[in-house]
């Protein structure tokens, strides 16, 4: 498994597997919001074939209470579907 990190302390991302189409990602709420802060959300990341020309998946893994997130994770926005 390899681990990235981003100039941003509060991003990290690690390859599943050692597969460079899969990741999973760490974000880290946000000091000084009241809602996100202290929260850390765990996210997959699939890279398809013909990426950039179609469609990066992500999906959380940890629950998120968001009106564009599914209890399953997976984010209910157009440009995710390839619209």
């Amino acid at each position: 498994m390899t681990f990235i990190m981003s100039d941003n302390k509060g991003i990290s991302a690690f390859l599943e597997l050692d597969n460079l189409f899969k990741w999973v990602e760490t974000v880290h709420g946000t000091a000084g919001t009241e809602v996100y802060e202290d929260l850390r959300y765990k996210l997959s990341l699939e890279f398809p074939n013909g990426y950039p020309y179609k469609t990066l998946m992500v999906k959380f893994l940890t629950p998120c209470c968001h009106p564009s997130v599914e209890t399953q994770g997976n984010i209910c926005l157009d440009i995710q579907k390839g619209k």
